[in-house]
């Protein structure tokens, strides 16, 4: 086999080496950046959330049976709204406000984060969910990175919350009284045998009244007593729903296996060519 007919083959071979690797490759990569195969956490608009105001409970999961690509922090704090609050939604009335109690966990993957906090049995209060670090106080900017919240009453009567101020501690114990009674003495009188003897110096009287013993007072602690606290159903004030913002479209790279195609087919042509003109038979050279 000639030289050039050699060459030509190998190019040819080598050109469809390449593209049997490309074309594969080529429909592979395209698909897997077609998939979105894990979303963030810090991208509230990825989570899906259950907050319950008044039992203090909070669970967040990605939305939509997504999968985390890298777990992230939550912080669930419940704060306390200050008496001056009208009960119409977070404003000026309702700060500044101090922390009670914080929660923090992680999310991870596709699993559920639960978080929880103590509610208390009076007064108003605001329970947040957002994102690190915790923040102890509140003011009307409202809670940094944000994630859902709501403010209530802890409710008594007619919609207004239940009294923090405990009652007075009234002593419900009656005076203690003596059952003893007086001791007395069986002992008989001694007489005495002996004459009187008689003193001729005149009685002398005394000026100072006499001292009269009162006996010990008994003092009795009073017994102090608990005032017992009552929970009240809470009357819910709902908050204001903050937007969220739009997913985020899926990101795609380039493709790296266009040049694969280009040099393949290049590889493969040059071969057929090559290979074509080997064939052909040089032209006779006419007689002299």
């Amino acid at each position: 086999m000639p030289l050039a007919r050699r060459a030509a083959v190998a190019l040819a071979v080598m050109g469809a080496g390449v593209l049997a690797y490309a074309v594969p490759a080529t429909a592979t990569g395209a698909d897997n950046g077609s998939k979105k195969n894990c979303v963030s956490g810090r991208d509230a608009s990825n989570l899906e959330t259950h907050l319950n105001a008044r039992a203090g409970t909070a669970t967040i999961v990605a939305r939509n049976g997504k999968s985390f690509c890298s777990d992230v922090s939550i912080v669930l704090s419940i704060y306390k709204v200050p008496d001056t609050w009208n009960g119409t939604g977070f404003n000026e009335t309702a700060v500044p406000q101090h922390v009670i109690e914080h929660a923090t966990g992680k999310l991870h993957r596709k699993d559920t984060l639960s978080l929880h906090v103590q509610v208390p049995t009076c007064g108003n209060a605001q329970i947040d969910l957002y994102y690190p670090p915790k923040q102890d106080d509140v003011d009307i900017k409202g809670t940094a990175r944000f994630i859902g919240g709501e403010i209530f009453s802890i409710g008594g009567e007619n919609g207004h919350p239940a009294d923090c101020t405990p009652p007075p501690v009234e002593s419900s114990s009656p005076p203690v009284e003596s059952s003893s009674p007086p001791v007395e003495s069986s002992s008989p009188p001694v007489e005495s045998s002996s004459p009187p003897v008689e003193s001729s110096s005149p009685p002398v009287e005394s000026s100072s009244p006499p001292v009269e013993s009162s006996p010990p007072a008994t003092t009795i602690a009073p017994t102090p007593t608990v005032a017992p606290t009552r929970s009240v159903p809470p009357i819910a004030a709902p908050i204001p729903v903050l937007p969220q913002s739009p997913p985020r479209l899926a990101e795609t790279g380039s493709n790296s296996t266009i040049p694969l195609l280009g040099l393949g087919s290049l590889l493969l042509i040059a071969g057929i060519v090559l290979s074509l003109a080997g064939r052909r038979k040089p032209n006779a050279t006419p007689a002299g």
